[in-house]
């Protein structure tokens, strides 16, 4: 039976065009949400932007615990980011799509979920995979913004916008005063750990993370000559990290190649804060 949405947000509505979306006229007053900012509506403080699974094939929903049929992120700073895909949370992607056929045609980075905090402005959504998306129904042009609404639709097509949707994900946005009184919700956790790079091993570093700068220096018997040190990452304290976090070793007489894969794990703890730009690291 369809449900009563309690939503302080308008319902979306298509835009003239077919891009993007706007809110339902009338729907902001019946809301209690004064007009201005973008699509002529201020929005609520948002708290958290939830994703819940609610269409996919060979997958029994119901006897899933919300942990793992939720994406759920904690809007945090001034400007907030969060990739979606299955680099950020591969075992929730491998869990509900059944098929490895449609399994890989889900990115590493599909979409990212975005938004500034200035008061009233809504979350958006920008495409970054080739394959599609669709947001109720409609193609999702790639690297373009949408602003996404309380109760949108997400869905994966796999390879042809033709294809039929395997999984779907329905929009929940929760307001700073929902979290406040009601609590985070279940898989912000869980989400949090996955995109952290959680899943992977934790220390012992890999063979190839250095060990202190001061013993490469001194050029101890570890055989290091020199250290690549991370400098820089986003929205990351690198005063909080060991040496072996943020260095990797160079020895002599040995090349060395420096990825995603030849490091694991080592970009993903650097730029835990802000996954996006893993996706430029090959």
């Amino acid at each position: 039976p369809p449900q009563q949405s309690s939503s302080p947000y308008p319902a979306a509505q298509p835009l003239p065009g077919g891009r993007g979306l706007a809110p339902a006229p009338g729907a902001a007053a019946a809301a209690g949400v004064a007009p201005g900012g973008a699509g002529g509506t201020i929005f609520p403080p948002i708290g958290e932007v939830v994703l819940t699974c609610t269409q996919t094939k060979g997958v029994d929903l119901g006897a899933l615990p919300m942990t793992q049929r939720c994406l759920a992120f904690a809007v945090e700073g001034r400007r907030w980011v969060a990739g979606v895909g299955r680099q950020h949370t591969p075992d929730l992607f491998e869990l509900l799509v059944a098929s490895k056929d449609s399994l890989s045609s889900i990115s590493r980075t599909h979409f990212e979920l975005q938004m500034e905090r200035a008061e009233g402005a809504p979350p958006m959504l920008k495409k970054l995979s080739g394959n599609p998306l669709l947001v109720d129904d409609r193609p999702a042009p790639q690297h373009e913004c949408l602003q996404l609404q309380d109760g949108a639709r997400i869905g994966f097509t796999g390879t042809s916008e033709r294809d039929p949707c395997f999984l779907e994900f329905r929009v929940k946005l929760r307001t700073q005063q929902q979290v406040r009184a009601e609590g985070a919700h279940p898989a912000v956790a869980s989400t949090a750990a996955a995109s952290s790079g959680a899943r992977l091993p934790p220390s012992p570093p890999p063979a190839s993370v250095s060990p202190p700068p001061e013993a490469a220096a001194s050029g101890g018997s570890t055989g290091v000559a020199a250290v690549l040190e991370c400098s820089v990452a986003l929205g990351a304290d690198l005063s909080s990290f060991g040496p072996e976090a943020r260095c990797v070793a160079l020895r002599l007489g040995e090349p060395l190649d420096v990825g995603r894969a030849q490091q694991a794990g080592f970009f993903e703890r650097l730029l835990q804060a802000d996954p996006s730009w893993l996706g430029f690291i090959s």
